[in-house]
């Protein structure tokens, strides 16, 4: 996904360097070109369903009743066992709609159906040109117009979010206790984060609300 979306930001750019050494060579308005838009998105969306799948099947070896099932059972799964308050009810609230998008962008561009229009950049009525731009609306996922490579690195940054967050909240509810002291998952201190080069562990939370991991 990094590698598409830097591509496409990369074909941005030189298209625009492009058009603006034409002007100045004979002072007329020269519009870019990033060319092959639609492909560009269709690769981006494949592989963000590629990591979207590879997600799911994680999903489905902490909830079994997941499998074969869509992200849109998800939420309702989740929010039947621990209750809609439960922050990883609020979590699916926020990366359920994102996920569906996804899956349905790579469907509509892969099989060429209605449902998103792509613009190449585009000369607006003030003057202005417009970056390369993208519309969805199709099987209930909407994104209104917006830049290609902004979608691009939104998607990019929130995936592994996702990742992280899904991991640590299934682990937190299917931990068992050790000794006879509860287990959870926490956010571990700024110093262990940069020494341990992650964010969460398994530990509890003493009287005083500390988090002390295990390890």
């Amino acid at each position: 996904m990094d590698d598409i979306a830097s591509t496409f930001k990369v074909a941005e750019h030189a298209a625009i360097e492009m058009a603006e050494n034409l002007e100045s060579n004979d002072h007329s308005l020269t519009i870019p070109a990033a060319n092959n838009v639609r492909a560009h998105c269709k690769s981006f969306s494949q592989k963000a369903d590629h990591f979207a799948i590879s997600l799911k099947k994680i999903v489905d070896l902490f909830y079994p009743q997941m499998r074969g099932r869509n992200w849109t059972d998800f939420p309702e799964l989740i929010e039947a066992e621990y209750g809609k308050s439960d922050n990883f009810s609020k979590v699916l609230e926020v990366a359920t709609p994102a996920l569906v998008l996804i899956r349905n962008m790579r469907d509509c561009l892969e099989h060429n159906l209605t449902g998103i229009t792509t613009w190449d950049f585009e000369l607006q009525p003030d003057g202005s040109i417009a970056p390369p731009t993208i519309e969805i609306n199709f099987r209930q996922s909407v994104q209104s117009r917006c830049s290609i490579s902004k979608l691009m690195e939104d998607i990019t940054q929130a995936m592994p979010i996702y990742f992280e967050m899904f991991v640590a909240h299934m682990c937190s509810k299917s931990i068992q206790p050790f000794a006879g002291m509860p287990l959870t998952v926490g956010m571990l201190s700024d110093d262990l984060q940069k020494a341990w080069r992650v964010r969460f562990a398994y530990g509890a939370y003493y009287q005083d609300d500390n988090f002390v991991p295990c390890g």
